[in-house]
Order: structure tokens, then C-alpha cells, then sequence
């Protein structure tokens, strides 16, 4: 039997009205009449990987390989995030929770079995979102940050800077305001400060 690996993108309005979406790499061989664990691999907007190919000997740099798990009976879902300011954790948790509604309406997905997987920005996320649900039956935040107001406060020693201009000038944490200006906000987004829930 030829091995048949599908590889989609599928998109909604999220409920904001934003257009969004998803690849959904499918575990081979999918038979539509039973469900398959999923896996959440998230950053921010992942649409453009879609038709990247993944050699399913390559080590990635970040220590995922989808196809490893999609040939083993996992979905890999790669969801776009879209962010609202002063609200990165919030906002990728809507964009992640929201995924596993649209997506479990169309595929065999068992939503009792789902992982979820982030690197750096995605660490930051996946350190996040495990404080808002209990959703995931395991998560692995890879060099995430866990306590954005410490980091917001420490140097970067190889570039020999403080890191605020990350949440101020940098399309990354969006906070758009100092921390001193807005603390509340850096705190309700800060997973460490949020932990007890998990």
C-alpha cells in the first residue's frame, strides 16, 4: 500500500471576523472513520511553510520533525496567530483554542489526545497557553520565556543590549508601551504570574 501524506491549509473568521487558519498535516494513510491524536506546533503565522519540504531524516534546529508523527498516526497542526497589542498570550491562546474548534469539525481529530510544541516565540506561547487551558495532555516549550517582566529587565549578552526594545519596537511581544506604563498588562501576560492554573 503506497504511504498518501496530505498536507492542507484550511481557513476560517475567527471571532473577530479576521481570516485565519491552519496547515493541517494529516497522519498517513488517514481513515476518516477513526480519530488520531493531534499535536499543536506553533510560532505565529505558519501558512507559508506549507509546501516546505521536511526530510524525514533531517534533525530540525528547534528538535521537531512533523513528519516523525505524522507517520505515526499524529496530526501536526501549524495555526496562524494574529495578535492583539498589548495582548501576545491572550491572543495566541484565542488563535490556538479556536484552531481546535474549527479543525475537529472537519478532521478525525481526538481532542482528549492533543499535544502542544513551541520554540523561542513559540515557547513563550506554549508557556502561556498551558496557564489559560487544560486543553493539552502535554506540552514542550523549547527556550520559551516564562516571566516577560524579568526578561524585559535582563541584557542580551551576545548582542550586549537590554532586551525592552522586544516589547516597545519589535513585532514580537507587541506590548507597544513600557512596562512601567502599563505593568498590569506584562503581568496578566506573563505565564510565570499565571502558573498556579496549570
Amino acid at each position: 500500500l503506497a504511504k498518501k501524506q496530505e498536507v492542507k491549509y484550511v481557513k476560517w473568521r475567527d471571532e473577530n471576523g479576521i481570516e485565519t487558519g491552519a496547515i493541517v498535516r494529516c497522519p498517513l494513510n488517514i481513515d476518516s472513520n477513526q480519530k488520531y491524536p493531534a499535536i499543536f506546533d506553533i510560532y505565529e503565522r505558519k501558512s507559508e511553510q506549507q509546501h516546505e519540504y521536511l526530510s524525514p531524516f533531517e534533525n530540525s534546529m528547534v528538535g521537531f520533525n512533523w513528519r516523525e508523527y505524522t507517520d505515526r498516526g499524529y496530526f501536526v497542526i501549524e495555526p496562524d496567530n494574529y495578535y492583539e497589542y498589548t495582548k501576545p498570550g491572550l491572543s495566541a491562546t484565542r488563535a490556538v483554542t479556536t484552531a481546535i474548534k474549527e479543525l475537529s469539525k472537519k478532521f478525525p481529530i481526538d481532542v482528549d489526545k492533543l499535544g502542544l510544541i513551541g520554540h523561542s516565540w513559540g515557547g513563550y506561547e506554549t508557556n502561556f497557553i498551558i496557564t489559560q487551558t487544560d486543553t493539552f495532555k502535554a506540552a514542550v516549550s523549547g527556550a520559551g520565556i516564562a516571566d516577560i517582566t524579568n526578561w524585559y529587565l535582563s541584557v542580551n549578552w551576545t548582542g550586549m543590549r537590554p532586551e525592552f526594545w522586544r516589547y516597545t519596537d519589535e513585532e514580537t511581544f507587541r506590548m507597544k508601551h513600557k512596562l512601567f506604563d502599563i505593568p498590569e498588562q506584562y503581568l496578566a501576560n506573563s505565564p510565570i504570574f499565571q502558573s498556579r492554573s496549570i
